[in-house]
């Protein structure tokens, strides 16, 4: 299909993600918003973001009515799953690999806790490792969002980032933390390219890796005060759980990755802790 449904809301849309942006899709039942995220998730759309953007990017269809409840868990679940089903069912490289051991550790959790914790760290390695943008295309969102604001589900596995996007500060009451998640960001150049480079491009390359480096946390601190202020506005009260909560969440990751490969977590595990 090269041709997209419902195109001048299609061609906004898509304008949006190119520009990093959220956006909503809002109207009656049966006029058409689940056809066009369908179209969203094509080969096309993928195709008209690349010709904005030049770069790919993996749009990935959420069927919220898929949930098998109206609870937390059960959205991590469909959103993984989703994920999933966008690779081979018989694929055995690493990503789609550790996404399904993710997935597991969602579908086995005792707690929103343990659920929570699989499911951030799904999004983080599908993110650095799948080398294209994501966007994840929710449909039937709105039941997720009024199970929120009728008080259904109990709470949610979150970043400090975005929470307002979705209009989900509304009905949040409070931030646990401190928060046990990072991303390692990092700035990749192929080999053969930078041994093509002269002296000279090199350096300035690195010089400016080193800038950006530095200059990273002050960016960071000032968007996490950004970020703080709505939530701060919105009445969102935090709660500080002590240094407790983190180790409690680094060893239910360090389960999580053993349940997959436990030989391996043996021999990393003390290489990379203190």
């Amino acid at each position: 299909m090269d041709h997209l449904p419902f195109p001048s809301v299609a061609e906004p849309l898509l304008g949006d993600l190119a520009e990093g942006r959220c956006a909503a899709l809002v109207g009656l039942s049966n006029t058409g918003k689940s056809t066009l995220m369908r179209g969203l998730a094509s080969e096309a759309a993928a195709r008209r973001f690349r010709d904005r953007r030049g770069r790919p990017i993996a749009l990935v269809l959420v069927d919220c009515n898929r949930a098998v409840a109206l609870s937390a868990q059960a959205f991590y679940e469909i959103v993984v799953r989703s994920v999933l089903e966008t690779f081979p069912p018989e694929s055995t490289e690493p990503l789609p690999a550790s996404l399904r051991m993710h997935h597991e550790g969602i579908t086995d959790a005792d707690s929103s806790f343990a659920a929570s914790l699989s499911f951030n760290l799904a999004l983080n390695e599908l993110c650095e490792q799948l080398g294209q943008d994501v966007a994840l295309l929710l449909d039937e969102f709105d039941e997720v969002y009024t199970a929120l604001e009728r008080g259904v589900v109990d709470g949610y596995g979150w970043p400090l980032y975005g929470i307002a996007d979705f209009g989900w500060h509304k009905y949040t009451k409070y931030r646990y933390g401190p928060g046990f998640i990072s991303a390692a960001v990092a700035i990749l150049v192929n080999q053969d390219k930078w041994k093509s480079l002269d002296n000279a491009q090199r350096e300035c390359l690195t010089r400016m890796s080193e800038w950006v480096e530095g200059e990273w946390p002050k960016w960071r601190a000032e968007e996490d005060g950004k970020q703080q202020a709505v939530q701060d506005q919105a009445g969102i009260q935090y709660v500080d759980l002590g240094p407790g909560f983190a180790q409690q969440a680094e060893e239910l990751y360090w389960d999580l990755l053993a349940k997959g490969n436990p030989e391996f977590v043996r021999k990393v595990r003390p290489l990379l802790t203190k």
